[in-house]
């Protein structure tokens, strides 16, 4: 296994809300260097006639603009047990498809329900080889793409990584919501993760650091606060 992988991965400024958009533009733009940020934020728009800026991605919305910008064979890690169980782990893709199934139908109209629907259409998609892998090993992941020279695109938990407040500061504390954060893993070492971060506006004082958005993370705080997802290729 090596111990060190540094790969040259692009970093986009993001506008609010729009991670997922960079970290999808970051990687795509590692294998092919016309795609922009601005190409995959217009193909957001076209590709998802609910779109609302400021409402983020579905994990499964990123895959479908990697599926549409080439990319056929994309594969998602996942330990959010608001998707899924760890005892479908060692289902076939139509039984795991029939219990997701299942499990929109209990979700009836709460949030969750779209989010169900979205992965099961992603799934679906003949036209590509997609693929759910249930297990909370992210590391193990994390390592193995790196090592084959791919970038993975990581969720973390943004407010209780960088310690910020839940929301506005006249009711963040009581009513604000913790927000989540899509960015790409460009490499790894002993100690952590390299990443490439598009977020820019909110890293100053004691954050400033973060700010240029190229870093590295222990792979102890990496691991904690990571919320449930990764995207390979």
């Amino acid at each position: 296994m090596l111990n060190r992988v540094l790969l040259n991965v692009k970093r986009f400024k993001q506008e609010p809300a729009c991670c997922a958009i960079a970290a999808v533009a970051s990687m795509a733009h590692f294998f092919n260097t016309d795609v922009l940020y601005k190409d995959v934020k217009k193909l957001t728009k076209e590709s998802f006639s609910d779109y609302v800026e400021g409402e983020g991605l579905y994990t499964s919305q990123q895959c479908r603009l990697l599926n549409k910008l080439g990319f056929d064979r994309v594969t998602v890690i996942t330990s959010n047990l608001e998707l899924v169980d760890f005892t479908w782990s060692k289902l076939s893709k139509p039984k795991l498809l029939g219990r997701m199934k299942k499990l929109k139908a209990y979700y009836g109209r709460i949030k969750y329900q779209s989010e169900v629907k979205d992965m099961i259409e992603w799934l679906e998609n003949s036209d590509c080889d997609n693929k759910l892998i249930i297990d909370g090993d992210f590391a193990k992941y994390i390592r193995r793409s790196l090592n084959k020279g791919y970038p993975v695109i990581a969720a973390v938990n943004w407010t209780k990584m960088f310690r910020f407040r839940k929301g506005k500061p006249v009711d963040g504390d009581i009513k604000g919501d913790p927000e989540y954060h899509a960015f790409v893993i460009r490499g790894y070492d002993e100690e952590g993760v390299f990443v490439v971060d598009s977020h820019h506006r909110f890293y100053t004082g004691k954050r400033s650091k973060f700010k240029k958005g190229y870093y590295k993370i222990s792979w102890e705080k990496f691991l904690t606060n990571s919320t449930g997802d990764l995207i390979l290729l």
